[in-house]
């Protein structure tokens, strides 16, 4: 991706965190409430392991951030 749309992609990750923060105590709540507390456990074991393999697949597609500024005399 580079710096070119990192302030869209940061908005966007924030904006999911917070969506994520709003559902997932509704979610586990549900869960825990129905099914017990293996269920909970489950999606979130899930979950890592989904993105692991998501980073691990995009690990040589991620570009290092480097500056733009330049000195001039």
């Amino acid at each position: 991706m580079g710096p070119c749309r990192q302030g869209t992609s940061q908005g966007l990750f924030i904006m999911a965190g917070s969506l994520g923060r709003l559902l997932a105590p509704l979610l586990m709540t549900a869960l825990y409430t129905r099914f017990g507390p293996r269920a909970p456990w489950t999606v979130e074991i899930v979950q890592f392991y989904i993105l692991a393999i998501v980073w691990l697949t995009f690990y040589k597609k991620m570009v290092p951030l480097q500056s733009r500024t330049t000195f001039e005399k």
